[in-house]
């Protein structure tokens, strides 16, 4: 419980920001109950969306996440040492690999890509 001081220096508070503001006393109630309302919207969607989502979803999601991003970074022309655009399925395929650590090429990793590129697929191992 708050002491009597507390709450007289809250509202003290309260009224020298709507001063500021220029927010009257009867528009703070309104933007009292607004933030209610969206807070409690958000715990309802919280909540269903935890109960619905399990953690190998989120672990698939994550992997789907770090390969599709691996895949964007190979894509671009920085990543080739001719500085062209790598092919989606070639750049999804080594992304993938690198991700899951299996080690299978579609394209010389030591002349086909840059710097730049080695470095992405060293970061997605």
């Amino acid at each position: 419980m708050k002491s009597c001081g507390e709450v007289l220096l809250s509202c003290g508070f309260f009224v020298m920001v709507g001063m500021i503001l220029g927010i009257g006393f009867s528009e703070w109630g309104t933007i009292f109950w607004r933030q209610k309302e969206e807070r409690a919207l958000l715990a309802k969607f919280n909540n269903h969306l935890l109960h619905r989502v399990t953690p190998p979803q989120i672990l698939a999601f994550g992997f789907a996440c770090i390969i599709l991003l691996g895949t964007f970074l190979l894509q671009l022309p920085i990543s080739t040492e001719e500085g062209v655009r790598t092919p989606f399925l070639d750049a999804l395929f080594t992304a993938t690999s690198a991700t899951s650590v299996t080690g299978l090429v579609v394209l010389d990793s030591g002349t086909y890509w840059s710097t730049f590129g080695e470095i992405v697929i060293m970061a997605l191992i």
